[in-house]
């Protein structure tokens, strides 16, 4: 268990070994360093297997992906924890820039996760909400539908009565004349008083009653003119309904067939439950519940202080052994880079300078070798030269021994020994010169 909980808190265990003064404080304060790292993929764990769940509910699918995910957190809270150290060889500001960083991602690490776990705390009232909405939407499905066929009726009777014109109120005319004429047929028969008004439904006077008694002329004709009345309301009745069939009622059927299609459609539409569909039903809890919004961000805040919780610690934590020992390892391979720098480029001088003396020394020699070879050729042709002129000489000289006279002989033979010494002069000069300019190169 403690290697494990070292290995989670990025220590290097052979600077750990050389801590000889206090190896179990620093042992036991490594090893919490490595607790405190198993806390955020723990809850990322739970935290993306719910939220996979909640797209696709597959038990199997959604322990892999909160395990990839778990081990991705895991990777990048010891990577901050490994690489969160302080060391005297670097200055405060490069301390903190680093520290601030570190805070920075580990807080969007733990807002991250403390939303799905606020989704699977609050379980119960998201999925009221989200039953909530359903019937919600429901019910406003019906009201449009009520709304459809009510507008539609409103325009049946809209063109009804643009049908009708006039005809309903003279019907109404003929029925408030009809009544009062019954009126009148009633007070005849009763034998009222002369003078008796008889008044219509509107309270407006429409005859006067005669005083006779028993239904003589006058009652005779208020009934013959009820009869009339009656024939007249019947045809425009007749009329009326003749005029309303011409108007078409299919309005109504197709407006009520919509509205009963509309709630069918929305009844067996199933509710969504995915990740989206919770966040708004928590937004709209929290909305109607302030308690649940203070409990969200409490969370929220908690789980982020527990995700910086490890940077945090290391950063107000005073340096132990172990960072004494990190940075006198550090500094002793600082100053052995330098000296093998400083070995790798003497070597690399030396050796540029001994390439560059090997190549000046190949390229005289083989422009002395050039040089011997073109006095060679030079020694060559003069030596040629001088066995062709001691040839000419010599045949010279046979010729001179031929002739007679001896005096002339002797003048010829001197100036030849003379020839052939100026001539063996100036082929001594030649070469020593030629030898002067080859010591001066």
């Amino acid at each position: 268990m403690s290697r494990l909980l070292l290995w989670l808190s990025g220590v290097d265990r052979q600077l750990l070994a050389k801590c000889t003064r206090l190896p179990e404080s620093e042992v036991l304060r490594f090893e919490g360093y490595g607790g405190l790292v198993l806390f955020p993929p723990t809850v990322g764990f739970i935290a993306m297997g719910y939220g996979v769940y909640t797209f696709v509910p597959n038990v199997p699918a959604a322990i892999a992906t909160g395990t990839v995910w778990a081990a991705f957190v895991l990777w990048i809270e010891r990577f901050l924890s490994m690489t969160m150290h302080k060391s005297t060889l670097r200055s405060v500001y490069h301390f903190w820039v680093g520290f601030a960083v570190r805070l920075l991602l580990a807080g969007v690490i733990g807002y991250g996760l403390s939303h799905p776990v606020t989704l699977l705390l609050f379980q119960g009232p998201i999925d009221q909400e989200m039953a909530d909405q359903g019937r919600t939407r429901r019910r406003e499905a019906y009201e449009v539908g009520e709304k459809i066929k009510t507008q539609a009726q409103e325009s049946l009777n809209q063109a009804r009565a643009s049908a009708l014109g006039q005809l309903p109120a003279e019907l109404d005319r003929k029925q408030k004349l009809r009544d009062c004429t019954s009126v009148l047929v009633s007070m005849e028969q009763a034998g009222e008083a002369p003078g008796t008004f008889a008044r219509d439904t509107d309270g407006n006077t429409c005859g006067v009653a005669s005083g006779e008694e028993g239904c003589k002329a006058k009652c005779q004709s208020y009934l013959r003119e009820r009869e009339k009345l009656d024939g007249e309301i019947a045809d425009i009745k007749k009329e009326m309904n003749k005029r309303r069939d011409t108007v078409d009622g299919d309005g109504i059927e197709k407006a009520s067939e919509y509205a009963r299609r509309l709630v069918e459609q929305i009844e067996r539409e199933s509710q969504p439950t995915d990740y989206s569909a919770r966040t708004r039903a928590l937004a709209a809890v929290e909305s109607k519940h302030p308690e649940i919004k203070a409990v969200h961000i409490f969370l929220a805040i908690f789980l982020i202080l527990l995700d910086t919780l490890v940077v945090t610690l290391k950063a107000i934590t005073p340096e132990g052994e172990y960072e004494e020992a990190r940075d006198t390892a550090l500094v002793e391979a600082r100053a052995l880079g330098r000296a093998q720098r400083a070995s790798a480029t003497s070597w690399g001088v030396s050796n540029n300078t001994l390439t560059q003396s090997r190549l000046n020394h190949e390229n005289q020699r083989v422009e002395i070798e050039a040089l011997l070879q073109l006095v060679n050729e030079v020694v060559h042709g003069q030596t040629i030269q001088l066995q062709q002129f001691d040839a000419k000489f010599a045949a010279l000289d046979d010729n001179v021994g031929k002739v007679l006279s001896s005096e002339d002989r002797d003048v010829f033979t001197a100036r030849l020994f003379e020839l052939r010494r100026v001539y063996h002069d100036a082929w001594g000069k030649t070469t020593e010169r030629l030898r002067a300019y080859i010591r001066g190169l």
